[in-house]
């Protein structure tokens, strides 16, 4: 069966035509939940709802809460059951000596907004330092992801699990991330992100995107 992607905004890529507020806002979201400085301001929707939410570099911290709102609503809308457990996508150079993902800020957030979540497991770890795939041309073949992967704790195989991360852009991560778990005991069917890339601009990036991506089998 396919994984379901859920992603708040749409992230814009290209350059090649006239930008809007809106796609210069969300783009400074998905920076503010990259940890990256906030340049100027912006307004984003969150859960489709008015007023919008002012984003610049001195509320660039209340991106992860908003998030966390967004991806909450999110889990009720797709029916998840109680007692889920959220697993952050690691970061680049969240490697084996690392405490913490950064990603696990976003589990967190969304742990907080919604009593259908049990537990944080913030498991998954890199054997070595991953070049970045947005600025260094790293790796997205899910099979180059996959050889990479390290569990650093048990998982429960009882319970449903849901995999978080910032943004979708070829899915190598997530499909990688998905048959790791899979292979593990736990089948991935549900990952929510911040944004979802696109080089195509859309008339509205504060509309949720959903993305089917199929099983990587390693």
């Amino acid at each position: 069966m396919p994984v379901r992607v859920v992603s708040c905004y749409t992230y814009r890529t290209s350059l090649d035509s006239p930008w809007s507020d809106a796609h210069h806002s969300v783009n400074q979201f998905v920076d503010a939940l990259k940890g990256r400085s906030v340049r100027g301001y912006g307004h984003v929707l969150v859960n489709r709802t008015l007023p919008k939410r002012r984003m610049e570099a001195a509320s660039a911290h209340m991106a992860i809460q908003w998030f966390g709102e967004m991806a909450a609503q999110i889990l009720a809308e797709q029916h998840v059951n109680k007692g889920t457990v959220l697993v952050p996508i690691p970061n680049c150079d969240c490697t084996q000596a690392a405490q913490s993902s950064r990603t696990a800020a976003l589990a967190e957030a969304v742990a907080r907004q919604s009593d259908l979540v049990e537990s944080l497991a913030d498991v998954l770890r890199w054997d070595e330092v991953m070049p970045s795939a947005s600025s260094e041309s790293g790796p997205r073949d899910p099979f180059i992801l996959y050889a990479h992967l390290h569990l650093t704790d048990r998982l429960n195989t009882h319970r449903a699990h849901i995999l978080i991360d910032d943004v979708l852009t070829t899915g190598g991560h997530i499909r990688a991330c998905a048959a790791f778990l899979r292979a593990n005991g736990v089948p991935v069917r549900l990952v929510i992100c911040g944004a979802r890339s696109d080089a195509t601009p859309q008339d509205d990036p504060f509309q949720i995107r959903v993305d089917e991506l199929d099983d990587f089998v390693p």
